[in-house]
């Protein structure tokens, strides 16, 4: 090269370089052409600085051309010195880079992960995070629930005529309510509400062993009896999403108050019973005090106090019955089936006042004061007294009962006389014969004009008889019988004597007779089932 160069620094941090070729018109002229043979490729590329990537790792030497066209290689001298030297770059690789490890999960007090902290991704959709569980119920915001109290019916049974079944109709319950309660009401005052609700005067009344709750009728019923059983409703009641918080409690009608005397004196206690029901219900026999017949017989108003009271006095204790056993009772004496009812007994004695003032307009009233109307309601077999086995006489017979009135002559009788009365009374008996036999072909009543015949002289028992008994009444004499004739009859003779031993009398109530009674006696379970059985089926042939 003939190209100078001169080394001209400005200063001691820069170099100052200057270029090759000359851009004045006095360094060549027009016609001359620059030549770069001269000129080392390595060098030149080392000047050409056009990216920091180019630019080598180490620069050893600097150039900087001179005016006489020599080269002089300049050492390079970092200004810092040579301690601080630029750090070796990592190669960079190629590829997907390396998934970083997963870090544990560590256990902490809160169950929080750290801020920094990630875990690996897996593929698919996210799992949902479940909804976190209140830890008490107080922490849950407040709501209202609505409550309808619901009392169950008993159901209608009809009796089937001619044979038929029983037609049994079923009574939706009685609804009371619904009333909105808050959810902080505690048990004992849910129990408060409920008996407000139903109209009670105490909880006690309550028959909380039959509570039952449900949201609709498909649902299953919970039982609703003590504290466990309303935090589990409550719970329900929080976990549901319907905005409407309704239930049901089901419960069996209250337990009434007893108003008798002895329960007013026990002072601030509470006597409780059950609902009343029918004594009878379900038996075949039909004859029980809340009977549709009975029912219709003792209706009642305030006109009847006047013949109930005139019943009492007239059959007042020790006036119209002897037997000692009665000696405490209105009692009144049914002669002929010799049965005894106790007419103090307001029920009974209003049924039959009852009677005594529908049959006042009847042309022939059949019963009367002294005429009671056997076999219906209370008057039924099944509800006479028990009596001594030799009742005495009583001592003030009803005008209508059986008499024997004896002639007792004062002065002596002729014996003409004596046979005239004995040939009168002879030709009685032949016509009534004659006139029982001809009821019996022609099924007229007594007599071809209703109307008994009557002796007029000294009437006879069967006459009497007569008198006394309707025809609506048992049939008489004939179907009762003792209790041997009854043992005969259904094959009993074997116990005969542990019936006299207990008083039985055929056609008596054993419904509710003690089970330690019978079992004193000797009877044992299956011997007094026929007895029962047997008992059943001859009160059923009373049956008017």
């Amino acid at each position: 090269m003939h190209e100078d160069a001169t080394n001209d620094q400005s200063d001691d941090s820069e170099w100052n370089y200057k270029p090759l070729i000359s851009s004045s018109p006095q360094a060549h002229s027009p016609g001359s052409e620059i030549s770069l043979a001269g000129f080392d490729e390595e060098e030149f590329r080392l000047r050409r600085a056009s990216s920091i990537e180019s630019i080598p790792e180490t620069i050893q030497a600097s150039h900087q051309p001179c005016h006489d066209g020599g080269v002089e290689f300049i050492a390079y001298e970092h200004p810092h010195g040579d301690s601080d030297v630029l750090a070796e770059q990592p190669k960079r690789l190629r590829g997907r880079p390396p998934k970083a490890k997963p870090q544990t999960a560590t256990t902490l007090q809160d169950d929080v992960l750290p801020a920094g902290s990630s875990t690996q991704k897996r593929r698919g959709r996210p799992r949902k995070t479940p909804a976190a569980i209140p830890k008490s119920r107080s922490l849950s915001p407040p709501y209202t629930f609505s409550t309808a109290f619901l009392v169950l019916q008993k159901d209608t049974v009809t009796r089937g005529r001619g044979g038929k079944a029983a037609k049994v109709t079923k009574n939706p319950p009685k609804m009371y309510g619904p009333v909105n309660l808050p959810s902080a009401t505690t048990w004992d005052s849910f129990l408060s509400n409920a008996a407000q609700q139903v109209r009670v005067q105490d909880t006690r009344q309550l028959r909380i062993d039959t509570f039952q709750w449900y949201f609709t009728k498909r649902d299953i019923k919970f039982p609703l009896q003590d504290n466990n059983h309303y935090t589990h409703l409550l719970t329900r009641l929080e976990a549901r999403k319907r905005q409407e918080k309704l239930i049901y409690v089901e419960m069996e009608p209250p337990l009434e108050v007893s108003n008798t005397i002895s329960a007013m004196t026990m002072g601030s206690s509470l006597v409780l019973v059950a609902p009343r029901t029918d004594e009878y219900e379900g038996d075949s026999d039909d004859i029980g005090p809340m009977s549709k017949k009975a029912s219709a017989t003792a209706k009642l108003d305030d006109n009847l106090e006047s013949i109930v009271s005139e019943i009492k006095a007239r059959y007042a204790p020790g006036k119209a019955c002897n037997d000692p056993k009665h000696a405490s009772l209105c009692c009144f004496v049914h002669v002929v089936t010799s049965q005894h009812f106790d007419v103090g007994y307001r029920a009974r004695a209003l049924q039959w006042a009852g009677k005594i003032r529908r049959e006042q307009e009847m042309p022939v009233p059949s019963v009367d004061i002294t005429r009671i109307p056997i076999g219906e309601g209370w008057f039924a077999a099944s509800h006479s007294l028990k009596t001594s086995k030799k009742p005495a006489v009583t001592s003030e017979p009803s005008s209508m009962a059986e008499t024997s009135i004896v002639v007792g002559p004062s002065a002596p009788v002729n014996n003409a006389l004596a046979l005239q009365l004995a040939s009168l009374n002879a030709a009685q008996t032949q016509m009534q014969m004659m006139l029982s036999m001809g009821r019996m072909q022609s099924g007229i009543g007594q007599g071809f004009l209703n109307i008994p015949f009557e002796a007029p002289f000294a009437p006879s028992a069967s006459s009497s008889h007569a008198h006394n008994i309707r025809s609506s009444s048992p049939p008489i004499p004939e179907t009762i019988i003792s209790l041997n004739e009854f043992c005969t009859k259904y094959r009993l003779t074997a116990v005969e004597a542990r019936l006299i031993k207990i008083e039985f009398e055929p056609g008596d109530n054993l419904t509710d007779y003690p089970q330690e009674d019978w079992l004193k006696a000797g009877f044992t379970k299956l011997s007094w089932d026929r007895v029962v059985k047997s008992n059943k089926a001859y009160r059923a042939s009373l049956k008017v």
